[in-house]
Formats: C-alpha cells, sequence, structure tokens
C-alpha cells in the first residue's frame, strides 16, 4: 500500500532534507520511502495535506513522562 501525503509544510528534521514549505511524503507498507518537494507517485492514495504540518518520521510523540517522577509522591502534598 502506498500513500502520498501531498502539499504540507513538512518539517523533517533531517540537514539532508530541510524543511519544505511545501512537500510530499511517500509511505510505503508503513514505512517513510520519499521526501520532497515533489514526489512522482502516481499509483498511490493521496492525501490533501494543504495547510497542515507534517512531521515524518514521528511515531505516537505523546508523552508525559515528566510526571513519572511524581508517581510516588503522597496525594495531598504540595510541590515547591
Amino acid at each position: 500500500m502506498r500513500t502520498l501525503l501531498r502539499g504540507g509544510k513538512v518539517v523533517s528534521m533531517d540537514p539532508a532534507v530541510g524543511d519544505l514549505p511545501q512537500g510530499d511524503v511517500l509511505i510505503e507498507d508503513g514505512r517513510i520511502a520519499a521526501v520532497a518537494a515533489t514526489v512522482d507517485a502516481a499509483d498511490a492514495e493521496v492525501v490533501d495535506a494543504t495547510g497542515w504540518i507534517v512531521m515524518p518520521g514521528f511515531v505516537d510523540t505523546h508523552r508525559h513522562t515528566w510526571q513519572t517522577a511524581f508517581q510516588g509522591w503522597p496525594r495531598g502534598v504540595a510541590v515547591r
């Protein structure tokens, strides 16, 4: 399966690719196959990402690890 995210603002975090004000990200079988200003993938399902920020490589980045330190604190104790 191939999916092309087309026309989004690509924030790659990869100095070799850089950030693209408008770019495409091709995903093949759940893996990033290409990131460029324009990717030719005629047989891919196209998702219009115009107006979206696309950050290839990030997977489930929502974390609250900072809260782990407070797991052992008794309830009702104020932290100053």
